[in-house]
């Protein structure tokens, strides 16, 4: 994240400050973003918020308040502030380790970590660490804090269970943003003011890698599933994406709004967010295509106050956090705005179990759902005559990423095939999709040979008006079976036991039919 001091104060004069902060519209805000981008809900905070993060598991929100030096502890089901904790001075960035239920916060002016403890929110440690600390980021699998001191070009590693600086690691100049894959321990630094990104192997505190990235590199984000890095760079207006596993730069997005900042990365939809702190911007990238597929400004569906300077998303119920710095007077609170995040295009394939199906008889179909975690409903049709005749009818729950019914016709379709659609209504995570299969259907089975006498058939056939047929079954229209031996000879065709079937009536036929 940008530091709060070089961004805001950076190159400006006081006096030009105080005609900017006459003029912006009054208020920081955290907006909280519904994954759609839909619904928008605003939350007023603490002055000045500069940092938020996320607990999925417990669906709470964490908000460093830089200018009243607080952390305000919101509710992610109802939105509503639960408890304002009081931690050091300035503080800049915060995290959570939902395993260990415990918030560290960077405080910038202290040079010092608060420790909160979730269960309680009061404050249990303060840990001394570099100069300036402005980027925290958690290795949850090993309980390890690193902390990025942006005026010594050090990263702070702390023992979260001790809560002990064990290590201080020299990476670039103006370090300004951390993260962490946990899945292989490496952890990611930007250096503002090298442009590069520095590779700490989190198993040795050693940096093994440098990786140059775009201008003033401000915000960074992992995807763990992925091995993708995402780094926004702040005087570019692009974000780099890096394949960790080789460390090379794949993709360079440049449709992102003016000084992009502060990034996040939704795992489970693989969506990534970014805000951009001059065009008061949230941007939504398809981390399969590295495309933006969403860029909302302010007064457009989603309402991103002005100076957005953090985000943070909870991949469990989808919803997305900015904080935002609507001024730079330090009288006027701050908001965290709320909304749905970016909903994953799904796509439902039906497999059956065979692709002809006789009257009678049944097939078993089954929709797999490709998409994030996908759960809920499908609902079934069929374009033929017949039925579904699993437990739920025509309706099938997700599990895993799949669902079964069986479906049984009841007449035949001449000319096309039946068609089975499954429908998948979508999720918190997914878009709906349909998916099809195509099935024949044919009469119930009879044999099309009997074995006899080289000239002794079967034969089933459809009669219209075929004269002495049609009378015999007393009807202009039947469909009408044959059985029996028929043998032919120079007086016609003599018959041995021959039935025919009509209208579901069955009569013996004479013993001798005429040419």
């Amino acid at each position: 994240m940008k530091s709060i001091r070089a961004k805001r104060y950076g190159a400006v004069s006081v006096s030009l400050l105080l005609i900017i902060s006459s003029i912006l519209v009054l208020g920081s805000n955290i907006t909280v973003v519904h994954a759609a981008p839909s619904s928008t809900v605003t939350i007023h905070v603490g002055h000045s918020p500069d940092a938020v993060c996320v607990d999925p598991s417990r669906n709470l929100v964490y908000v460093a308040n830089a200018y009243d030096n607080t952390v305000s502890v919101i509710n992610g089901s109802t939105n509503a502030i639960m408890k304002s904790v009081a931690v050091g001075d300035e503080p800049d960035a915060i995290a959570v380790n939902p395993s260990t239920g415990t918030v560290y916060v960077a405080d910038l002016a202290d040079n010092n970590v608060s420790v909160i403890d979730e269960l309680t929110n009061i404050v249990v440690r303060n840990v001394s660490v570099g100069n300036s600390p402005d980027a925290l980021a958690i290795d949850t699998a090993k309980n390890i804090i690193y902390v990025a001191n942006q005026d010594d070009n050090t990263v702070s590693v702390i023992n979260g269970s001790t809560n002990v600086v064990i290590e201080g690691v020299a990476v670039g100049a103006s370090p300004d943003a951390l993260a962490v894959d946990s899945s292989n321990s490496l952890v990611y630094v930007a250096n503002s003011f090298e442009d590069t990104v520095s590779v700490i192997n989190g198993s040795m505190n050693k940096v093994i890698a440098t990786i140059p990235v775009g201008g003033d590199p401000a915000g960074i984000a992992v995807d763990s599933s992925s091995r993708m890095i995402y780094v926004t760079n702040f005087d570019d207006w692009t974000v780099s994406v890096i394949n960790g596993s080789n460390r090379s730069l794949v993709a360079t997005v440049t449709t992102v709004g003016a000084s992009p900042d502060a990034i996040a990365v939704d795992e489970i939809t693989n969506a990534i967010y970014v805000v951009s702190y001059d065009n008061d911007s949230l941007s939504m990238i398809d981390g399969a295509s590295n495309v933006v597929v969403a860029n909302v400004t302010v007064g457009q569906p989603l309402e991103v106050a002005a100076n957005p300077l953090a985000v943070a998303v909870n991949p469990l119920t989808n919803v997305v956090y900015t904080a935002n710095n609507d001024t730079l007077d330090p009288s006027h609170k701050g908001t965290i705005s709320v909304a749905d995040g970016l909903k994953r295009a799904s796509q439902t394939y039906v497999i059956c179990s065979s692709s002809s199906v006789a009257i009678g008889e049944s097939t078993a179909c089954s929709a797999v759902i490709v998409g994030a975690s996908p759960s809920g409903q499908v609902i079934w049709d069929s374009t033929g005559v017949g039925s579904f005749v699993s437990t739920g009818a025509s309706s099938c729950t997700i599990s895993g990423n799949a669902c079964t019914v069986s479906w049984q016709p009841s007449l035949p379709i001449s000319g096309s095939p039946v068609q089975i659609t499954a429908t998948f209504l979508g999720d918190l995570n997914n878009k709906g999709s349909s998916g099809r299969f195509q099935l024949s259907v044919s009469e119930a089975a009879n044999s099309t040979s009997v074995a006899g006498a080289p000239r002794s058939v079967e034969v089933f056939f459809a009669g219209l008006g075929v004269g002495a047929l049609v009378a015999m079954v007393g009807a202009a229209l039947y469909l009408v079976r044959i059985r029996g031996r028929m043998d032919s000879g120079p007086g016609g065709i003599r018959t041995h036991g021959l039935q025919l079937s009509a209208g579901g009536s069955r009569r013996r036929a004479p013993s001798r039919l005429m040419p």
